[in-house]
């Protein structure tokens, strides 16, 4: 009789899942962003829609760790990602 391999042995617990997240993110999308001042700097109007964004990835992040994830990858996805 052949042996059952020992990824499908029914005595083995399944591995928990584990929350992991991937945010991709742009400033043009970013809540409070209304004029392209906000998205293409420099100037006052580009620091304000810099914190606009960063206030809503952070909040994102801090929502995902309260619900158990272990890890998450931010993306800047705004023009060629150097920002």
């Amino acid at each position: 009789m052949a042996q059952t391999p020992a990824r499908c042995r029914s005595d083995r617990r399944p591995q928990e899942a584990r929350l992991r997240l991937y945010i991709s993110s742009d400033i043009e999308g970013a809540a409070g962003i209304v004029d392209w001042q906000q998205v293409r700097g420099p100037g006052p109007e580009y620091e304000l829609g810099r914190r606009l964004l960063a206030a809503e990835v952070n909040a994102a992040i801090d929502a995902a760790v309260a619900a158990g994830a272990e890890q998450v990858l931010v993306d800047d996805s705004h023009a060629s990602r150097w920002r």
